[in-house]
């Protein structure tokens, strides 16, 4: 098979953060600390209920995959120009855009809470309330959660 283990390359988010506002913190990070944002996003991406399967049951990733038609039947999603297959740019994309967040605030003491499940907290006078935690996996970046919407799997409520 030819799929890489990481949905981007440190190259792909350079050029896409390149043309996106406020990714000083993507610029000014180490080349080690790119890597482990680009393998922690993989890993938080692929953890995501998708639509359909993935194209070979053994690849490492959630994508290349095979999405379901509304009338039957399935598309890859996708393959370029000579049939290769290949990541969409939108999962690219989505990516960049958790590794930023990660690097941003993906270590803060309040995200470690919720992480650890608190719900609320207080200081002197000072109290937060988180959201319940999901039971269904999530992304950091509210950015990226928009872009894979698509490709995401509904509830379907059991009665």
């Amino acid at each position: 098979m030819i799929y890489t283990t990481d949905y981007i390359t440190v190259t792909e988010a350079n050029t896409y953060f390149t043309t996106r506002l406020n990714s000083s913190t993507w610029t000014n990070a180490t080349a080690g600390d790119k890597a482990s944002a680009i393998r922690m996003a993989t890993q938080a991406i692929n953890s995501l209920p998708f639509k359909g399967r993935k194209y070979d049951p053994d690849q490492a990733n959630a994508f290349p995959r095979y999405i379901p038609l509304a009338r039957g039947g399935y598309y890859l999603a996708e393959e370029d120009d000579s049939g290769n297959l290949i990541t969409p740019q939108i999962v690219k994309d989505a990516c960049a855009e958790e590794c930023l967040e990660l690097l941003t605030s993906g270590n803060s003491s309040r995200r470690a809470l919720q992480n650890e499940g608190v719900t609320s907290f207080r200081i002197s006078e000072l109290s937060e309330t988180f959201e319940k935690p999901s039971e269904v996996p999530r992304l950091t970046s509210f950015v990226a959660r928009q872009l894979l919407k698509p490709f995401l799997a509904a509830g379907v409520p059991i009665l």
